[in-house]
Formats: structure tokens, sequence, C-alpha cells
């Protein structure tokens, strides 16, 4: 199929240039209620999403106009297809750019994990096992579902340049929700992950993690308001970043939506620890271990932030040209280097200290730096103990805020986060009670 697609494109003199990229996916499912098995399907998908690229000119200067179609195997209009998208790239009018042609070392990425390549289906009834085994071990807490996939990817990159590139890379996905109560009065916890590896999964743990926040909800109470040290753990981390990474990037400068300036500090007046950050492509277990990027250009690591100081900018292909900068690839995952301070001494000569494992919801504005969300699960600790907390919201700014943190040395590894597992601010505004 990816031979006919490239021979259609490369007879269509009016196409410009093009990329192909094929996405193939098998993946064995395993769907709970309470616990039993409702179902157990496997899926495979095999599709093609073609860019097709086409230059013209309006009021005398040049554009780069593009499409994206989305072939499938059982497709028998593929030329009309992508005569359809050629159509519709005339009207798009960008500035013009010239696609990844090579010369950049492709290195391989432990990306692929040997007990989903050999076995899908055996290895999810090995984790249902350990879920059945883990029944009176969550008590009081209850099962109410579970979701478990593992799944194969084979992705291929070719373009009009000559570049033609492949990786295989596997997924493990749970998604669990545990009850706690007496049926009158209940409290649930979600839990999603996502690794590369299930081997390195602490699937257990992460359960009764589920069964004790369900548990500890139960009798939870709104947090006080006013400023007090915060710290975040687990979900938080996960996206507390991206506004940094976004501001660093050359489509940001482009755009004219960056706040900051290469060679200057990206937190005026810290007081606290400083940050550094890089684009880690080689994390073992990262979401972002990648080989290339969407562009097929080779991903290794770079620094983007060091000590405090915004270093260099990262540019995809797109980017690079567009600001006349380093094209690095697209960024990968998102490592943090930890601090000296140990969590142990996160609570010393503190009054009342809160801890925020997730969030209903959060996602830091890219622009702004600005971050909030309503508390879906955090503890408040002070000399009168342990309260579990939920409701209420605590807000910030990555300007303001980051002026004064510590990062734990402690590392933990999430999705595409690898950095500090807890990070405290100094002060953040929460309302409560």
């Amino acid at each position: 199929m990816i031979n006919k697609i490239k021979e259609i494109l490369k007879s269509n003199n009016d196409i410009y240039a093009w990329e192909i990229r094929q996405v193939e996916s098998d993946s064995e499912q395993l769907f709970l209620i309470k616990n039993y098995i409702e179902n157990k399907r496997n899926v495979k998908t095999n599709e093609y999403f073609v860019t097709v690229y086409h230059k013209h000119i309006v009021d005398n200067k040049e554009y780069l106009g593009y499409s994206v179609v989305c072939i499938e195997n059982s497709d028998i209009n593929i030329k009309e297809k992508i005569d359809n998208a050629l159509k519709i790239a005339t009207y798009s009018n960008n500035i013009p750019y010239e696609l990844y042609n090579g010369g950049g070392v492709y290195n391989s990425k432990d990306s692929k994990s040997i007990k989903i390549e050999k076995d899908k289906s055996g290895l999810l009834f090995e984790y249902y096992n350990k879920f059945m085994e883990l029944k009176n071990e969550i008590k009081p807490a209850r099962f109410s579902s579970l979701e478990l996939f593992a799944t194969l990817h084979n992705i291929v990159y070719l373009n009009s340049k000559g570049i033609d590139v492949s990786e295989i890379r596997t997924s493990f996905e749970m998604d669990s929700v545990l009850l706690s109560g007496d049926g009158n009065k209940d409290m649930e916890y979600h839990n999603y992950k996502k690794v590369v590896f299930p081997e390195m999964f602490d699937f257990e743990g992460e359960l009764k993690k589920s069964s004790k926040y369900a548990t500890d909800s139960l009798k939870a109470v709104l947090p006080k308001s006013g400023e007090y040290p915060v710290i975040f753990m687990e979900e938080p981390l996960e996206v507390l970043f991206n506004p940094l990474v976004f501001q660093t990037s050359g489509r940001a400068f482009f755009q004219k939506q960056s706040l900051l300036e290469t060679g200057k500090d990206v937190i005026d007046n810290a007081e606290g620890d400083k940050i550094t950050v890089i684009s880690n492509a080689n994390v073992k277990n990262g979401l972002n271990s990648i080989k290339f990027d969407r562009d097929g250009f080779p991903i290794e690591n770079f620094t983007i932030i060091e000590n405090g100081i915004f270093k260099k900018r990262w540019n995809s292909i797109k980017y690079a040209q567009y600001i006349d900068g380093e094209h690095t690839g697209e960024f990968a995952n998102t490592e943090i280097k930890e601090g000296i301070v140990s969590m142990d001494e996160f609570n010393k000569d503190e009054g009342i200290v809160y801890y925020i494992m997730s969030f209903s919801s959060f996602y830091p504005d890219p622009i702004s730096g600005t971050f909030g969300g309503e508390i879906r699960h955090g503890y408040e600790i002070s000399a009168n103990g342990i309260k579990p907390i939920r409701g209420g919201s605590v807000a910030g700014s990555i300007k303001e805020s980051f002026k004064d943190i510590t990062l734990s040395k402690e590392r933990t590894l999430r999705g595409s986060y690898f950095g500090p597992k807890a990070i405290k601010f100094r002060k953040l505004n929460i309302s409560g009670d």
C-alpha cells in the first residue's frame, strides 16, 4: 500500500512535496467491570497519514500550502483522496520551507518491550491475575473497573526528499477506577497510566495507592484559604513545565508569543532552586524516547534552560527555517534536573503544608504561564497531623511562583516527565473553606 501511495504522489506534477506517515498498531485489550471480564478484544489498525504540499503565487508572492489526508488499507479511491487534498492545499498560504532531506544519524532507541512483542494476550492475563490477587489487600476499597491495553506500534516515515525511516514501539496502558465507601456514600479514584515497558510498571503499587486515595477521600476536608507552602507531586508534574517548553520554541518566537530572551534568566529575581530543562530522547521507559520526530529528523538530547538561564531555542524543520535558527528537532521527554534537598526535609519548620497529588483538571497556560485547578486529592500536614483534602483550588504562575521553589533530590518518571519527585512552592494561593 505504501508503495502504491508513493507512486500516485510521484506521478502528480502539481504536488511540490509530500510526506507519508504510516502508523500500524496491533493491540490486545482487556475490559473488566468490578472483578469480572466484560470483554477482551484484538484491535488492528493500519493508517497512512499523507501530507501534500503545493507552491503557488498570490499577489506576486510565493506561498506553500499543505493538506493532510488519512488513507486506510481498505480505501479504493486513493488517487481521489490525494487529488482533493491537493485542491485544499492550493488555498493554504504559508511561508515556504523545505522538508528534511537527511544528513543526520539515526540512533536506535530502547522503545520496545519484548513481553508485548511476544505475547500481548498472555501479558494481559498475567496482570489480570495480579489484579484478582489484590481484592483483599485493597479493602475497604473495591474495584469498579479496569482496562488494560498492550499495543505494538510500527511507525514508518517517508518524504519526497528521500527520507525513509521506521521504528517499532510498544505501549502498555492501565485505566482503573476504585471505589471506597458503604454504597450510600462512595468516593472514587481514577488512575490512568501509560508506559513503554510493563515490566517497569508498579501495577500493584498503583492500585494500592488508588485504594488509599479513594478511602482517604471519604474523610477529606476543604483546605484553608490563604497563602501556604504547597508541594506538587504525581499528576501535576506531568504538565507543570509545558509553558517553559513552549516559550523556548521557535514557534512561540515566530508567532511573537514567547516572553523569554536567550541568555537571560527565565525567572526574574529567583531565590530558590534554579531550573535546568533538557529534551531527553533516551529516557528508559519515557513515552517520548523516540528515534525520529514527525519530520523524520533523528532525535537526540539538547538543553534549553541551564541553571535558570535560557540557553537556546528548539525548532522543528519548519520553524528553524522561519527564524533562521538551529534545527534541533521536536521536543522529546521533559527532563528537569533534581535539587539537593530530600523530601523528608520539605515539612521542616513549616506550620501548614499542602501536598497536591491530582487536580480535577490542570493545564498551565502556555503563553502566560499561569496555572491552577480544583484539588482532586491531596493532604494537609501540620502539627495536628495529616488530613486528606479535596475541593478548593490552587493558583499560581511560573513567572511569580517559580521564584522560590525547592526541587527534591528524589526523582520520578511519569509519562514524558523525568525529574524531581516533588516540587515545593514557598507560597501559593489556596481557595478553600
